[in-house]
């Protein structure tokens, strides 16, 4: 029986030959004179006949550059009012834009083109050396090299002001096919290298239309999160869906950015966790009027529940996150990788990674705590270190921020408190972020007697583009609510036009409520498919086009999806899954243990597998027995959960960063039980 949940909300209308562009159309001969773009920082405005009319001329010179239907162009740059109006150009040209970091280098940037076969890259000026050098290394030419504003000393390259200066005529083109894909973003890479996730203009129109449905969706947006970043380009359809005024910041620079949200009176902020942190706790927020905001969405990493708690109370506003699936260039860090490169620094001793904070963006940046060595070689410093790192890790795990402390806190069995430092680096970037104001209006001051515009005199972090940070989140299938809702341990219900099924993990039949599973969903704004690769597409999507997410979720009677864990680590047992870490956690309470890991046994008698332990004893204790610590597990889970194996060893097998090894552990345990089998099958 097939059982599919769907939104709670009405669905909305979504034609199926619809596109941005018929609508950016619309609002040229109702609305053409309306703001479309306004720029945070200079208060340059281009209205929507504007914002049309370039594009045109854009699309015109990139079809003479020879650039046609179905190329894929990089888009390399940080925010500015050029980015959407490119973007738009190469739309209507039914080009695909394939949006990059401005934080990648040269050689970065040559494994996005090179496979997603651009044949062109638009760069902001800022970044116009990677660019040429990554094009160069890609075979594509200097005339394919187009930059937004005019570089000094590179020859041979193409503006995009000169393309609207040349006013060319406009070519017969075909209309937009909304099946065809007009964005290539990057997935994560973190379960392999980085996948082209196919965007159609079918799928933008119907994210367009389904956000900017929302009530709080009014005259005014702000975009500070970056443009490359495909959440903050969901907001950009959504303004052009709607009709409405989107205010450009750059990047997230505190004064400017509070400023905005106080001129223009906005009542709704897309922004990342840093900056509500900084909304949160920072005395400067008090001298702005923040009055006209009722809510805020976070994109990104969720927030924990003391900052939510933080917000509502300062400002009274709630704050939306969502369940995301499908990671955006945004790479997802693991801190364990980034230790083990840092531990392997003969003058390193121990390290701890944890979300850091770019002043520039706002943005989450990878940050290393660090125990050095002391006497003996000349002292590390943390540039020395960022570049230790920087050559054993790809670019984006490239530590940002290194500080050096006496000692890494941990537990009583040994393991890393990384909590206890991600807290005190909540605060630190709170107090950073007081620094920032303090320059910032020294510029501002500065400014205001010498006659100079305030957004040309250089303030703290201006100019610094190495920092740049995507987060994450192409498909955003989930509504949720602050921490303050009945169902506050849920990611929420889902947005109107989802649908959702959760799937028997042995039989693949659809569950009813309250029933755990694998979680798959269904939306017009999903992804067409990965670029090139017909073995993720099958593996990833089903026969009636829902996605399979690897997520162990189940939805309640009033709708909330609740997520349980990833379908991965999961150990069957009896026909139950159990969750390793939830026995870890039951095993590491007891006063005789050091450290445990989980893993799937093998029971000789049944052939089934089973919940084991492997169990490190602390020093100079010998009395537990396995039968005092099989009873100690029983009094406290359910009967499927109870460890069915227990090994004793001297120490659980882990990486220099201290990180648990469960998958090699895990194929040890498999090759003994294979071992096994092969004598019974021998007859040994």
């Amino acid at each position: 029986m097939t059982i599919t949940f769907k939104s709670p909300f009405p669905d909305l209308p979504i034609p199926e030959d619809a596109s941005l562009w018929n609508k950016l159309e619309l609002h040229v001969r109702e609305i053409g004179d309306k703001p479309a773009l306004i720029c945070g920082m200079t208060e340059r405005t281009l209205s929507f006949a504007e914002m049309h009319n370039q594009a045109l001329r854009i699309c015109a010179s990139l079809a003479m550059t020879g650039i046609k239907r179905g190329d894929v162009v990089i888009l390399h740059s940080f925010n500015c009012l050029e980015y959407p109006i490119v973007f738009l150009a190469l739309n209507r040209l039914g080009a695909i834009c394939s949006m990059s970091s401005p934080q990648f280098n040269s050689e970065e940037l040559t494994d996005q083109i090179q496979s997603s076969g651009a044949i062109a890259v638009i760069t902001h000026l800022a970044f116009t050396k990677v660019a040429v050098q990554a094009a160069a290394f890609s075979g594509i030419p200097r005339k394919q090299v187009i930059t937004l504003g005019h570089p000094k000393g590179i020859p041979g390259l193409q503006t995009i002001e000169s393309f609207i200066a040349k006013n060319l005529p406009f070519p017969d083109l075909p209309r937009i096919n909304p099946h065809d894909v007009v964005m290539l973003p990057y997935s994560s890479g973190t379960t392999g290298r980085p996948k082209g996730v196919e965007l159609t203009a079918h799928a933008m129109y119907a994210c367009g239309a389904r956000l900017s449905n929302r009530e709080e969706f009014a005259d005014y947006v702000l975009a500070v999160l970056p443009f490359f970043h495909t959440s903050a380009t969901m907001i950009f359809h959504a303004t052009i869906f709607k009709g409405v005024t989107m205010i450009i910041l750059p990047r997230f620079e505190p004064g400017s950015f509070l400023r905005v949200v106080e001129k223009y009176k906005l009542n709704t902020v897309n922004i990342a966790p840093p900056i509500i942190q900084i909304l949160a706790k920072h005395p400067i927020v008090d001298k702005y009027d923040l009055s006209s905001l009722n809510r805020m969405a976070s994109w990104g990493t969720p927030l924990g529940e003391e900052l939510q708690i933080a917000i509502r109370n300062r400002l009274g506003v709630p704050v939306l996150q969502g369940y995301d699936l499908i990671k955006y260039k945004g790479h997802q860090v693991a801190p364990a990788e980034i230790e083990d490169a840092v531990n392997s620094h003969p003058q390193v001793v121990d390290s701890c990674c944890v979300r850091g904070f770019d002043l520039v963006t706002g943005e989450e940046i990878p940050k290393a705590f660090v125990v050095v060595k002391l006497g003996g070689a000349a002292p590390l410093t943390a540039d020395a270190l960022m570049e230790y790192v920087a050559a054993k890790v790809a670019g984006y795990k490239r530590v940002r921020e290194v500080e050096f402390i006496v000692t890494i806190p941990k537990s009583l069995s040994g393991k890393t408190l990384r909590h206890k430092l991600q807290l005190l680096q909540g605060e630190k970037a709170t107090l950073a972020a007081t620094a920032l104001f303090g320059y910032q209006a020294l510029g501002e001051a500065i400014a205001e007697v010498g006659g100079i515009q305030p957004h040309r005199v250089p303030v703290f972090g201006e100019g610094n583009y190495d920092n740049l940070t995507p987060t994450k989140t192409l498909e955003y299938a989930i509504h949720t609510a602050a921490k303050c809702h009945p169902h506050q341990e849920s990611a929420g219900r889902l947005l109107p036009n989802v649908e959702m099924k959760v799937k028997d993990l042995d039989t693949d039949e659809d569950f009813p409520m309250n029933k755990t599973g694998e979680l798959l969903f269904r939306t017009p704004s999903m992804m067409k498919g990965y670029y090139n690769d017909p073995e993720a597409n099958r593996v990833t999507f089903t026969k009636d086009g829902f996605i399979c997410t690897g997520d162990v979720s189940y939805i309640d009677h009033d709708g909330y999806m609740f997520i349980v864990d990833r379908l991965k680590e999961l150990i069957k047992y009896k026909g139950y899954h159990v969750a390793p870490t939830e026995l870890e956690d039951v095993l590491n309470h007891h006063p005789a243990l050091a450290d445990t890991i989980c893993a799937r046994g093998f029971d000789a008698t049944t052939g089934e597998a089973t919940p084991k332990a492997f169990v490190a004893l602390k020093d100079g204790d010998t009395s537990l027995t396995k039968e005092d610590l099989t009873a100690f597990v029983t009094s406290k889970v359910a009967v499927f959960k109870r460890v069915r194996e227990l090994g004793f060893i001297s120490a659980i097998p882990k990486g220099a960063s201290g990180k648990m090894l469960r998958k090699e552990l895990q194929q040890m345990q498999d090759q003994k039980v294979e071992q096994y089998k092969s004598r019974l099958r021998s007859g040994v």
